[in-house]
Formats: C-alpha cells, sequence, structure tokens
C-alpha cells in the first residue's frame, strides 16, 4: 500500500493494529515464564497527552482533570466510553461523570491517623494501597507525572458538556487503560453490591446447635 495515498482513518486502523500486537506480544511473553513477575512502574499508569491532541478528544474515560479554581481537586472521568463517542463535537450522553480523587492528606486523615499503632498504620497503609482497605477508594501512585491520591467512590458527580468545559480545566493526562479497565470494575462493584437482612446469628446458633454438632 502506498503510504501517501492513505487517508487518516487508515492511519488510525494500522496503528491501532500494530499497538494491539505489541500489547498481545507482551502479554504472551509475560505469561510465557514462571519467573515473570509482571510488575510495572508506576509511571506506566499514566499517559501524558501530547499537544497536538484536540482538547476534546482528551475527555476520556480515565482522563484526570482539576476544577479551575486554583484549591481545587482532582478529578478522574469514569464516564463509560460509549457515552464519550463524539459525533459533531458533541458526546452521545449529555453527562459526563466524574470521581473526586482524595489526597494523601485526605487518607491519612480519614484513615490512616486512627490506627492505634505503627504496626496497625503500616498494615493500614499496605492493604490501602493494594484496593483491600474499603472498597470505595481505589489508590493512584505518586510519581513524576501526577501527584496521585485516592479514587474516591463516594464522591460522584456529573455534568453537562458546556458545565465540564466551564468549570474543569484541559485534561493533561489519563490512566492507562489496563488500569482503567479495574477502576471501572471496581467502581461498578461499589455501586452494584447487594446485601440481605441480618438473622439473629447468635440465637441460630443455639437454637439449632444439633444440626451445627454435625457438620
Amino acid at each position: 500500500m502506498n503510504y501517501k495515498s492513505m487517508d487518516i482513518n487508515t492511519e488510525k486502523v494500522l496503528l491501532r493494529y500494530a499497538l494491539a500486537n505489541i500489547q498481545e506480544h507482551f502479554d504472551i511473553t509475560d505469561n510465557d515464564t514462571e519467573m515473570s513477575e509482571n510488575i510495572y512502574l508506576t509511571e506506566e499508569m499514566y499517559i501524558k497527552y501530547i499537544n497536538t491532541v484536540d482538547s476534546v478528544n482528551r475527555v476520556q474515560t480515565g482522563a484526570i482533570v482539576k476544577g479551575k479554581d486554583e484549591n481545587e481537586k482532582y478529578f478522574i472521568i469514569l464516564s463509560p466510553p460509549c457515552d464519550l463517542a463524539l459525533h459533531k463535537g458533541k458526546f452521545k450522553s449529555d453527562r459526563i461523570l466524574l470521581c473526586e480523587i482524595d489526597s494523601y492528606d485526605d487518607l491519612n486523615k480519614n484513615l490512616i491517623s486512627k490506627a492505634t499503632n505503627s504496626k496497625d498504620k503500616q498494615k493500614r497503609i499496605e492493604e490501602i494501597i493494594q484496593n483491600n482497605r474499603t472498597r470505595y477508594y481505589h489508590w493512584l501512585p505518586r510519581n513524576i507525572l501526577f501527584e496521585g491520591g485516592f479514587i474516591n467512590f463516594r464522591k460522584v458527580s456529573s455534568y453537562s458538556q458546556e458545565d465540564f468545559n466551564e468549570k474543569f480545566m484541559e485534561p493533561k493526562l489519563k490512566v492507562q487503560e489496563a488500569f482503567v479497565k479495574s477502576i471501572l470494575n471496581r467502581f461498578s462493584s461499589f455501586y452494584g453490591r447487594q446485601g440481605q437482612p441480618d438473622f439473629d446469628f447468635t440465637n441460630e446458633l443455639k437454637t439449632n446447635k444439633d444440626i451445627f454438632r454435625k457438620l
């Protein structure tokens, strides 16, 4: 194929195909040996937008945005990718879904400072960065690309495209796709969790002790 004859859509298709093949190669290589640990550097979690990317195309699932006020916090866009599909400059959905990102100071105030001793504090920190301490926090590591923080699934808001453009700065970076999938999965799980009314378990153990004794 003559490269000069390709239109921009063909170039995008070929680029996506090439990237998909590269990713497949790494996945196969990582899983092909028992010695592989598949460990990432934290910088790999983020992708910086290049200056040539149109600002409206930066509004993507996983993009990190900051409010225009000087002391405004960071947020992450969690609208499904299909809602952010563009048609004549407008998104498919009329709302953009965001979750607030709590800072390390916020987390220290809410969870870490309540530890009773240094061992408990260390345990909490380990559980938090592994996303095992609470169901509503998701860790975003601090590195040279981003100051990091913790997505708080309880702090959800949505904005029209016009309000979003007015209240938030242009996204400078986004979370890499592999990590976005994990975030969306935990976000959906948090709001999709179900429960049932509690029983009087102490009384049940007493009244059914003969049954339980046989187990």
